[in-house]
């Protein structure tokens, strides 16, 4: 294991102790999953995990190893784009982005 993997499973373990922290602030202050507001002290715990989700988002694609390059890579990517935008609304979509547009999900 290299040293992103290192650092990239070190930031998803204190994800999932921050997630651990919010489930015992929800008791300690008596906040009922959903809310996500009602105590101030609660507030902040949760907002210190969402924080950390953002960034995560961030983090993570980087410190993944990457398809082939070349013409598998550019099928997969759209491929898993125009799945995820199909499950997303229901229709159809188009495999081939615009002329001029970056693939993106």
């Amino acid at each position: 294991m290299n040293h992103v993997d290192a650092v990239a499973m070190l930031a998803l373990l204190q994800y999932i102790g921050f997630g651990a922290l919010v489930g015992k602030a929800r008791g300690t202050y008596g906040v009922k999953a959903p809310a996500v507001t009602g105590s101030e002290p609660f507030e902040r715990i949760y907002r210190v995990q969402m924080n950390t989700l953002e960034l995560l988002v961030a983090l993570l694609p980087r410190s993944t190893p990457r398809p082939t390059t070349g013409r598998a890579s550019t099928s997969l990517a759209r491929v898993l784009c125009t799945s995820s935008a199909a499950s997303s609304t229901g229709v159809p979509t188009s495999p081939r982005p615009p002329p001029g547009r970056w693939v993106s999900c």
